[in-house]
């Protein structure tokens, strides 16, 4: 039978008082009926008449016994109620066993109402814990809306100090804390309190904060440190999964632990949280993307401008061109430049990489090209000078391949060179072959400080009808979905079957050609066409 904490008048504990009666009762009824089994003969001591008349009273003794007990218990509970008044938020309630339910009826009933009052206040608490998410705003600022997280863990403790440290490199800082106002409400703590500094270094202390760092907080559990664990902290970790997004820290003010039911409150809360701060981390994250892609398609808006008509006039030559990015910005590049002496630069570069890195480089690339290509008198040189001012600036591992040719008004002959790219292909239409044009290729630029000479000057005489074909190696890089590549072979079939008569009809079968081979395979390198024909008719 369950003990009671209270005690009578003399410091005896009230159940002492009917636990002496009783065993008093029982004491008396078996010395009475001891005298009587001594008091007959023996021959009738064991009478079936004798027997039940003993069995009569030892029954009807105890249910005297019962009620009065019974009497007993209702009557001390009425004092109880007048003496004190129990609250049902009592930390420690008294166990109860079957002797209880025979004896004190009362106190079990009371030992129930208590407990269901614990359990409809715990109820309540965590339908508020599960409403919190829907009070914070995660598109505000963060300081603001975990004050709203404070106020909600203020109710829940309301004697106890909250502290939420987020990570900040391989240590944590002190995002936000409170703890009740003694006038009432919540008082939020000011950085460099000294219990802030407190509860930081117990952090410090209990959990291996460098661990965490190494692991970049993805881990589902805090790796607590060896040793004794604080009495008046306790220290949860604010986790979605296996990513930790920071550490509660409950201080009691009550001077004892948190209890068992305390901490799975505390962790529910903890949930609530971590979920708020992924989300709020997901929307900042996602601002700066739709900043980026804003940013990025500036980008390509202004690349696309810089490019030139797809199909400019220029006298004895028709041209055409064509670049088409593999992503959003483009790392290829072609230019078509009237010199000061009349003649025409045509220039196809491509970037080593991909992306923003290389369409910044392009753009370098380009503005070099159009600042100096009246102060040089033919491609090989101008590819030095290229190639010596990149490699001055020192821009690490980007470089760039490129070809650029001279076409002079109403002339067919073509002076080219090269710095690492494709070969250029020329396309006999009157003879109905294509023909690789055999020329020293020279180094990227970028790569090396190239001396004079380092780049030659190629001539090539074109016949009436003759084009030539200058293009990026993502065009024979391209794969279909059995991974074959599209090759130089399969190029130059495709150049032989080509419309002779436009030169934007020339590359749209090259790019129709191309888009029929990959299939739903999408290009993995940006692809750059310019195709020029020499035209006498046109002079």
């Amino acid at each position: 039978m369950a003990p009671e904490q209270d005690s009578d008048n003399r410091g005896r504990p009230r159940w002492h008082i009917p636990a002496t009666y009783l065993a008093g009762g029982i004491l008396v009824l078996g010395t009475a009926i001891g005298l009587l089994f001594l008091h007959d003969p023996p021959g009738t001591r064991f009478a079936p008449l004798r027997l039940f008349s003993l069995a009569v009273v030892v029954f009807s003794s105890l249910l005297v016994g019962i009620i009065s007990y019974w009497t007993y218990s209702c009557w001390q509970a009425r004092q109880q109620a007048t003496d004190s008044d129990p609250s049902p938020q009592a930390d420690h309630l008294p166990s109860l066993d079957f002797s209880d339910l025979v004896l004190q009826p009362q106190a079990v009933v009371r030992w129930y109402e208590t407990n269901l009052a614990r359990y409809r206040d715990r109820c309540t608490t965590l339908e508020r814990i599960s409403q919190l998410l829907s009070f914070m705003d995660y598109s505000r600022e963060l300081p603001r809306q975990l004050k709203v997280a404070l106020h909600f863990g203020q109710e829940i403790f309301p004697d106890a100090v909250l502290a939420i440290f987020l990570p900040e490199g391989a240590d944590v800082r002190v995002e936000i804390a409170s703890q009740p106002d003694p006038a009432g409400g919540v008082q939020f703590l000011t950085p460099g309190a000294p219990l802030l500094d407190e509860l930081l270094a117990v952090v410090r202390d209990q959990i291996d904060l460098d661990r965490l760092h190494v692991s970049d907080w993805q881990t589902f559990s805090l790796p607590r440190r060896a040793g004794r664990s604080p009495a008046l902290q306790s220290i949860l970790p604010l986790a979605v999964w296996n990513r930790i997004r920071g550490i509660l820290v409950l201080h009691s003010l009550r001077g004892r632990a948190f209890t068992a039911d305390d901490l799975v409150l505390a962790s529910l809360l903890c949930r609530q949280i971590a979920l708020f701060l992924e989300n709020h981390l997901l929307y900042q994250d996602h601002l700066t993307q739709q900043r980026l892609l804003q940013e990025v398609e500036i980008a390509r808006s202004v690349q696309s401008a810089a490019l030139p008509p797809s199909s400019p006039a220029f006298p004895g030559f028709e041209i055409c061109g064509i670049c088409t990015p593999s992503r959003e910005i483009s790392g290829d590049y072609y230019d078509l430049i009237p010199r000061a002496d009349g003649s025409l630069a045509v220039a196809v570069a491509d970037v080593s990489g991909k992306g923003l890195p290389a369409a910044l480089f392009l753009s370098k690339i380009q503005t070099l090209v159009r600042a100096s290509v009246d102060a040089v008198a033919s491609p090989g040189a101008l590819l030095t000078l290229l190639s010596r001012q990149i490699a001055r600036e020192n821009l690490g591992t980007l470089f760039a391949t490129m070809v650029v040719a001279f076409l002079r008004p109403n002339s067919p002959r073509i002076v080219f060179a090269s710095a690492g790219h494709c070969r250029p292909l020329v396309v006999h239409t009157r003879q109905g072959f294509v023909e690789d044009v055999q020329t020293d290729v020279g180094i990227p630029l970028g790569l090396f400080d190239t001396p004079d000479g380092e780049y030659l000057d190629m001539v090539l005489d074109l016949m009436p009808g003759d084009g030539v074909l200058l293009f990026t190696d993502g065009l024979t890089d391209a794969t279909n979905p059995a991974r074959e590549r599209y090759g130089h072979e399969r190029l130059k079939l495709s150049a032989e079957r080509a419309p002779t008569q436009r030169a934007a009809e020339f590359v749209d079968h090259l790019m129709a050609d191309l888009h029929r081979f990959k299939g739903p395979v999408p290009l993995e390198d940006d692809t750059t066409i310019v195709y020029f024909r020499w035209e006498p008719s046109r002079v």
